[in-house]
């Protein structure tokens, strides 16, 4: 496919969600302003969620990507919390200045110095930016921790998907739950059905006792009668 030309699948997704970035069980994002052509992406569905997040070095250098899955099962919590960088907007502060300090050296070194001021500010205005953070927070079973940091224009985004994700957590734990309890009734039920079968059969077992023992009765009265008209002839003769 040639440069510039949108594939069908990015085509239809821009006109889904109007080009936010969002597509239902997916989302993209970016983490840097100055790397915004590197965009992380979250995506999910009923059992897992995957995270690609951006590496960078010193916040524009690419360095790969860091993607990881991780079962919605293990997930206890996801949060957006909002954070202020302090640090990014002193060194953003510092940079304007140098970038205010090569602007008016514009007569001498016409060039070198509106060059080095525009570097300077949009270094200044990217670091200032960034300092302001959205970042998502994926508590999971084990204790840890998976912090994805999106920029502050993201942060309906970062908002969606811990929505969409708690909605699958909560669903996945409504589910055991129902499971457990059905686990729970049945075997109930089993050990119900298996004490009545067991009365029952102590019954039975019990009814051919008592008859027998009816029965034995029985023939050793006859053996007695008998026993008796035999002593009684005898005692006759």
């Amino acid at each position: 496919m040639a440069v510039g030309v949108k594939s069908m699948r990015d085509t239809v997704r821009d006109a889904s969600d109007g080009g936010s970035g969002i597509y239902g069980n997916e989302i993209s994002y970016m983490s840097s302003l100055l790397t915004f052509y590197l965009k992380g992406r979250i995506q999910w569905d009923a059992d897992t969620v995957g995270f690609q997040i951006p590496n960078t070095v010193f916040g524009f250098i690419p360095l790969g990507k860091h993607s990881q899955n991780i079962a919605v099962q293990q997930i206890t919590n996801v949060v957006s919390d909002f954070t202020v960088r302090i640090g990014k907007i002193i060194v953003g502060i510092i940079l304007a200045l140098i970038s205010l300090a090569s602007f008016s050296e514009i007569l001498e070194k016409p060039v070198s110095a509106i060059l080095m001021g525009v570097i300077f500010l949009a270094l200044a205005a990217s670091m200032i930016i960034d300092a302001l953070e959205i970042t998502l927070i994926v508590t999971q079973t084990s204790g840890r921790s998976l912090g994805v940091d999106f920029l502050i224009f993201d942060k309906k985004k970062a908002e969606y998907a811990a929505e969409q994700i708690n909605r699958m957590v909560v669903e996945r734990s409504r589910d055991t739950n129902m499971r457990t309890h059905i686990e729970n009734q049945t075997l109930q039920q089993a050990m119900i059905q298996q004490q009545i079968m067991q009365q029952q059969t102590n019954a039975i077992v019990g009814a051919i006792q008592q008859s027998s023992g009816v029965n034995v009765i029985s023939q050793q009265s006859l053996k007695g009668d008998k026993q008796e008209q035999i002593e009684s002839k005898d005692d006759k003769s």
